[in-house]
């Protein structure tokens, strides 16, 4: 299943661990020349817009997201140019999250104070639900 705003996530943080960010005011930048790509990130207040591309293959995707409060909203463009969502609500030590992937599939995980997290899945015919440890076991 896509998730972009994962995969966005986890190319972020993977990307974060190679890439060269220089950061001035309110605008970071970064760039891993192993993966070819680069994204700058402005803050405002409670807002952020991020916008990527990668040279390699000559793609681009963008979120933005806003805080309130104990929620976030996020939505942006994939890279094939499809959009998605989510939000989130921190209760106490548990987050819930929904959103809509960019090939159009609903879910919601809800992760509890012990790092274990449930997600579910619906392709609007068939649904799929996965439950998560803290140290990335599924079953």
């Amino acid at each position: 299943m896509k998730k972009v705003f994962l995969i966005l996530a986890i190319t972020s943080i993977s990307t974060l661990a190679s890439a060269n960010c220089t950061k001035t005011g309110s605008i970071t930048s970064c760039y891993d020349s192993e993966s070819g790509n680069s994204y700058t990130t402005y803050d405002f207040g409670t807002s952020s817009i991020t916008n990527g591309s990668n040279a390699n293959t000559g793609t681009t995707w963008s979120q933005n997201t806003t805080r309130l409060g104990n929620s976030s909203f996020s939505n942006g463009t994939s890279s094939t140019g499809t959009t998605w969502n989510q939000s989130t609500t921190r209760m106490g030590d548990m987050s819930i999250t929904n959103g809509s992937s960019s090939s159009g599939k609903s879910w919601n995980s809800t992760t509890f104070g012990n790092g274990t997290t449930i997600h579910n899945s619906s392709d609007g015919i068939k649904s799929k639900s996965t439950t998560c440890d803290a140290f990335g076991n599924c079953y």
